[in-house]
């Protein structure tokens, strides 16, 4: 019988499926993963019980963190809270201050008293006058 003689269209179908299809040694390779990991008899690799066990464990540490950050804020937060706190009160001091350092001198507190006087007249000086201190003396 005589060899056909395959068609340019067909040779490159044939190539191209070749190209693409992964050889049976990489297909029975994968096989045999699939099935040992299906299996739990992957010495290599841990179980699902295995995994579940170090994802709880994983999962309580994660918490335990979480918890303790959390405590850590909240006193960070109270802090904060003391000294706004602490800032408010200085605020108010310090502007109750400023405003009885801006307000009018009072009037005297009992009224049916004079004030202080303005100031005191100053003292005659006793060689200033034409009189003399004999004068004086005498009343004149």
């Amino acid at each position: 019988m005589p060899t056909e003689t395959p068609r340019p269209e067909t040779a490159h179908r044939e190539t191209r499926r070749d190209a693409r299809a992964p050889d049976i040694a990489s297909l029975d390779a994968r096989l045999r993963a699939v099935e040992r990991v299906a299996h739990g008899a992957d010495p290599g690799g841990d179980t699902p019980a295995d995994d579940i066990a170090a994802l709880a464990d994983r999962l309580d540490t994660v918490e335990r963190r979480l918890d303790d950050l959390d405590a850590a804020t909240q006193a960070l937060q109270g802090c904060v809270g003391d000294i706004e706190a602490v800032n408010e009160s200085v605020e108010r001091r310090a502007n109750a201050a400023l405003a009885a350092a801006e307000r009018q001198p009072a009037a005297h507190p009992i009224p049916d008293l004079p004030g202080p006087d303005p100031a005191p007249e100053p003292a005659q000086n006793a060689d200033s006058s034409d009189d003399g201190f004999l004068a004086r003396l005498l009343g004149k």
